[in-house]
């Protein structure tokens, strides 16, 4: 019973508190009108009493009264923040009221009727504000308006004192009342705005602490956008003092740009009023760069407008540096699983080059035996070329044309590369049913078969399985791009004409999770060393870059599959030779040929080669000497074949040096691999070819043919 009694009066304790509030969270109206009542019903009763004493008429003891009890119930429910504007209109009329009682009985306007509106007028400037103010003093000026009239007009209205004495003490009462009513309303007003100075300025001093103690950099500035409050990692960052910073502009504290910069931004936050959040690199008073994130939010007023604006810049130069070696370290951590993969590669096609070479010795005498041998170095040579190009292709620094592509003609040829490649009990089942022409370059499409076709092998290894090939056309619709098909990646496929090439097999298959994982780069599920996990990446970014779409399908135990969706090119568009025909012979011809390369291999065997052709060839181990001695007899040359990565002097060096003396002089510029120029920049140079290494000399012949017979 005694807890029910306590929870009732809990609850009915937190209802009175809701309507009324605590009494420090009331605003200085409310407190000045709960006061006013209050000074008002306590002098209303005091006044009863003297009424009472002089022998006052009993209707003006009892009005008194009234009155007490009224401002008595006033400042009870000027308490409630709900009511407060009903009390205050009630009180002021109230208060004119009395007014006009006491202008009846005390003597005209220019007795305590004139304090009395004083006082209400003294009351009204503290309890209210604004238009508030402004509605009551005009009520209250026209109360007095309407009995100085009346006065004027009808003298008789008003009621004489008695006698003498007794308007001496009225009237004496009267001031009394006014003095200690607006030396209330003085002293009041004065402690609440020295105890909200206090208050403003213990905020600011805590402010200040906060801030100041905050490691990153924050500031304030106005609508004018001056700085009214900075910290002291700002100042620190400026190199100039806080007082200094204060009421200046961006223009005085930063360099130019970077002031104009920062005034245009604070000028969009005051028109917009919309967050701003960036990185911003700046120089500090030492010259070193420093990194920050520059978050400025507009502070509004009740209207919605940007008054100000607040700051905070977080320096994170130490956080971009860990973040710059942490890449580092994933680059160097991916260049370790890459080159693991890479040496086994490069080992497997080593080994077949020298087990070939020494059966090359052994079969001297059998050349039949030796050719075919012979045959081999030279694959296995070409597969190492292609391994080098598929990295760089990787890294995008591999330069490749698109041109008009008879998908079934490169994938016949594929197939047929790939049967001598995979063992016998895995079988291949082909179905080519599209003759559809592609806008795409026959080395990547050739990758793409490939990687696919053997990650399927590769697949199947430990068992018999089926790997199955299909090419045919397809007309993709919105509904099949968004939900038919398992696309793992976001492609800007357009419902449309594509040529679908499926790639099947029937081995363990791919987990969901390791589904997703599939097209990142160095990702793979092959023990150390056995690949480089850039197979499918490269797949996925060959078909991207011919604007294609690649689905996947597998489940663990039945296998995968892997469709590759290419769009189909104009019927009228005439399709190349995806692979040039086999050159079983040199070309030969004539002509003076300059060789320049650093690796001496390379040079002593291109020339016995093209000597073998029929040209006579001046080789040269470096550019400057290479460039000396064509600059002695420009005119003895045909053809220069110059290596791009030299010392003292490069190839695209070497070819511009040449070029300036003989113009029309054809170059060949071979590369294994350089970040410092493009085949678009050998061409801009002036250079006629630009090769890959290794070089086919078989290829190299008929292209020095053609170039000479021009």
């Amino acid at each position: 019973m005694a807890q029910n009694f306590k929870n009732f009066k809990k609850k009915i304790d937190t209802i009175y508190r809701k309507a009324i509030g605590q009494h420090e969270d009331f605003s200085i109206e409310h407190q000045g009108l709960n006061g006013m009542c209050a000074i008002a019903a306590i002098l209303s009763f005091i006044s009863a009493v003297f009424d009472c004493v002089l022998d006052f008429h009993p209707i003006m003891i009892w009005g008194t009264l009234v009155y007490a009890l009224l401002f008595g119930l006033f400042y009870f429910f000027s308490r409630f923040k709900k009511i407060f504007y009903p009390v205050y209109w009630a009180v002021l009329f109230l208060s004119c009221f009395l007014v006009v009682a006491i202008w009846l009985y005390n003597g005209g306007i220019s007795g305590p009727a004139t304090i009395t509106s004083l006082i209400i007028l003294a009351m009204v400037n503290l309890i209210s504000s604004g238009r508030d103010r402004l509605h009551s003093i005009i009520i209250v000026s026209l109360t007095l308006l309407s009995l100085y009239v009346t006065e004027f007009f009808f003298p008789d209205l008003i009621i004489s004192y008695d006698n003498r004495q007794t308007q001496f003490i009225d009237n004496y009462f009267a001031f009394l009342v006014a003095v200690l009513s607006i030396s209330f309303v003085i002293q009041y007003t004065v402690d609440h705005f020295k105890a909200e100075r206090k208050k403003v300025r213990d905020r600011e001093d805590k402010l200040n602490a906060i801030i100041n103690n905050i490691p990153d950099s924050v500031w304030l500035e106005d609508s004018n956008l001056k700085f009214t409050m900075v910290n002291k990692p700002f100042s620190e960052v400026c190199n100039i003092p806080v007082s200094k910073i204060i009421g200046n502009v961006v223009d005085n504290i930063w360099p130019e740009t970077t002031a104009r910069k920062f005034r245009h931004e604070d000028q969009y936050i005051l028109e917009t009023g919309r967050d701003l959040y960036r990185e911003e690199t700046i120089f500090d008073h030492n010259g070193n760069e420093r990194h920050f994130e520059i978050f400025r939010k507009p502070i509004k007023d009740v209207k919605g407008k940007v008054i100000s604006i607040v700051g905070l810049a977080r320096d994170v130069s130490e956080k971009k540096q860990m973040k710059q070696q942490m890449i580092q370290s994933e680059k160097m951590e991916a260049i370790g699983t890459l080159a693991g993969g890479i040496a086994h590669d490069f080992n497997n096609i080593l080994s077949g080059i020298l087990a070939y070479a020494q059966l090359g010795k052994i079969s001297l005498e059998h050349p039949d035996k030796l050719n075919r041998h012979l045959d081999e170095i030279v694959k296995s040579t070409k597969r190492a070329g292609d391994l080098v190009r598929q990295i760089l292709t990787f890294s995008r620094q591999y330069e490749y044309e698109k041109q008009p592509l008879e998908v079934a003609v490169l994938l016949k040829e594929a197939l047929k590369l790939l049967r001598a490649t995979i063992p016998t009990y895995i079988e291949i089942h082909e179905i080519i049913e599209s003759n559809s022409v592609v806008l795409a370059d026959p080395t990547k499409i050739h990758q793409i078969i490939m990687n696919c076709c053997m990650n399927a092998y590769h697949s199947m290894m430990e068992s018999k399985g089926q790997l199955g090939v299909t090419l045919k056309d397809i007309c993709l619709s919105t509904h099949d791009i968004n939900r038919k098909y398992n696309f793992l990646a976001e492609y800007n496929l357009l419902p449309g004409h594509y040529i679908q090439l499926e790639i099947s097999d029937t081995g363990h298959g791919i987990d969901s999770r390791t589904l997703k994982k599939i097209f990142d780069p160095y990702f793979t599920t092959k023990a150390k060393g056995k690949g480089t996990g850039l197979g499918l990446a490269l797949v996925r970014g060959i078909v991207e870059e011919h604007h294609g779409g690649i689905s996947v399908e597998s489940k663990v135990g039945f296998g995968s599959k892997f469709r590759m969706f290419l769009p189909i090119v104009d019927a009228n568009s005439k399709a190349v030779q995806p692979l040039l025909p086999e050159v079983n012979t040199l070309v030969k011809g004539s002509g003076h040929l300059m060789v320049v390369d650093d690796e001496k291999s390379i040079l002593f065997s291109t020339r016995e080669i093209l000597e073998n052709c029929g040209y006579s060839v001046s080789i040269f181990s470096d550019g400057q000497k290479a460039f000396d001695n064509f600059k002695s007899s420009p005119d003895q040359y045909n053809l220069v074949i110059t290596d791009m990565n030299m010392p003292k002097m490069t190839g695209d060096e070497l070819a511009v040096n040449i070029l300036s003396l003989k113009p029309d002089m054809p170059i060949l510029l071979c590369t294994g691999y350089s970040d410092r120029i493009t085949k678009e920049d050998a061409k801009r140079l002036g250079v006629r070819k630009y090769i890959q290494k290794p070089l086919d000399i078989e290829k190299l012949s008929v292209l020095i043919h053609n170039i000479l017979e021009k």
